[in-house]
């Protein structure tokens, strides 16, 4: 089974059917965070069903932030139709009808795919009737003169109106309209119903899997995705994360947890991550950095891409790192992620070198004199470093969440993975 394609499939389409199709790893139906749990593992995602009512839906922010790292995400049938609608212009791979019907405005609630069924080990036992698989027979039944026009409008309406719960052919053929209707047209639509009921979820479905297998582009080019570099997202992405040790994985709100009570992290990190903080925000505060870290005057962009080279060299040799996909499993990280944080690593080194001559205490000073800050009980007009690392970035305002940045300190260290295999704390998932 490859480790490189994950698919979130419940009663859209049996999982027996979809591995004889495709082979990958199959999740039960997505709900909030599950893009991220599985995002250092997979290539490739296919999302179908997702949950809507009993826990939070899966975010746009995590689907957006697999695509920004490269990763094909494809959506249909249902939850994965309704998103991949939402995301197609950003390079969501939606797939089959109910999808174009979402994109073109066909349909818009998200009660036109939800349904009611039993629990996994039951196989996702339909218990009603999805409206779109409703919406599609009655089409069907027009092309094939078994309804009128105005009838399957009826049909519709009352289906609409009616609980996704309890959604079902029958009570749709008991409705009070067919009940008006000859007895014969009533039994001839009857008829057409069992033997020709259009099930366009498990079409889509099986179309997804198929795209996905044949590695199918997008129609459109996609828009650019903004990076997320709120830290909300990155604190909620970090607590859905996961990290794989031989006895399995370990859950990233887990991990964060022991760095929040573990003030011996607290003491060996925080200094230099406080000191680099201050460094990136005074380089920000005199217009030095662009969006997204990049540094505006070319010269020295120049400058730091070859400090950047020896720092990161010199950074996996001394931490013995071999940033391969194993690696970033266990330390619960992706290639993107780890990436981009060793590049703000070293900006902020580099600024340190180069403006403050190596001296994350002197540049501490440096940033409190172009802020204005002042010591309560320094010298007149001198700031007094210490006093402000002791206080920390947030009490100015600055980006700052200390658990969230130790963390990821140890990720990009590898310290991580050391750390979730004393955990043995299995991940429900």
């Amino acid at each position: 089974m490859s480790d490189s394609i994950a698919v979130f499939l419940g009663p859209s389409l049996p999982v027996a059917q979809a591995r004889s199709m495709l082979d990958a790893e199959y999740h039960p139906p997505a709900r909030m965070g599950d893009i991220y749990r599985v995002l250092g593992n997979a290539d490739a995602i296919v999302l179908i069903d997702g949950v809507f009512h009993s826990v939070p839906s899966i975010w746009h922010r995590e689907i957006l932030d697999a695509i920004s790292e490269g990763v094909r995400v494809y959506g249909a049938a249902s939850m994965g139709a309704l998103r991949a609608a939402e995301l197609y212009l950003y390079g969501m791979r939606g797939v089959g009808t109910v999808f174009g019907w979402y994109r073109d405005g066909v349909i818009d609630g998200d009660d036109e795919v939800a349904m009611l069924h039993g629990p996994a080990d039951s196989g996702y036992m339909a218990l009603s009737e999805p409206l779109v698989n409703i919406r599609a027979t009655l089409d069907q039944a027009v092309v094939d003169g078994y309804l009128t026009p105005e009838q399957a409008s009826t049909l519709l309406a009352h289906a609409r109106q009616t609980h996704y719960t309890r959604r079902c052919f029958a009570d749709l053929l008991h409705c009070s309209a067919v009940r008006s209707w000859s007895p014969e047209v009533a039994r001839r639509l009857a008829d057409y119903v069992r033997a020709q009921r259009r099930d366009i979820k498990r079409a889509d479905a099986i179309a997804a899997l198929g795209a996905c297998a044949d590695n199918a582009a997008p129609e459109l080019a996609p828009r650019r995705i903004p990076p997320s570099y709120g830290v909300l997202w990155q604190g909620e992405r970090a607590q859905h994360s996961t990290f794989q040790t031989a006895a399995g994985s370990v859950g990233g709100a887990d991990m964060l947890q022991v760095v929040a009570s573990s003030p011996r992290l607290a003491a060996a990190h925080l200094p230099g991550i406080a000191e680099r903080t201050f460094a990136y925000a005074w380089g920000a505060a005199r217009g030095m950095i662009g969006v997204g870290g990049v540094l505006r005057d070319p010269t020295e962009r120049v400058s730091f891409q070859a400090w950047r080279t020896a720092y990161v060299a010199r950074w996996q040799r001394e931490h013995q790192i071999t940033p391969d996909a194993g690696w970033l499993r266990a330390n619960g990280i992706s290639a993107a992620i780890y990436r981009a944080a060793l590049d703000e690593r070293a900006l902020a080194d580099w600024l340190i070198a180069r403006f403050a001559e190596g001296s994350g205490r002197r540049m501490i000073a440096l940033w409190a004199n172009a802020q204005g800050v002042r010591s309560p009980g320094g010298a007149a007009g001198e700031p007094l470093p210490e006093w402000v690392l002791e206080r920390g970035p947030g009490f100015f305002g600055l980006r700052w969440t200390p658990d969230l940045a130790v963390l990821r300190e140890l990720q990009i260290t590898g310290a991580a993975a050391r750390l979730a295999a004393t955990l043995g704390i299995p991940e429900a998932f």
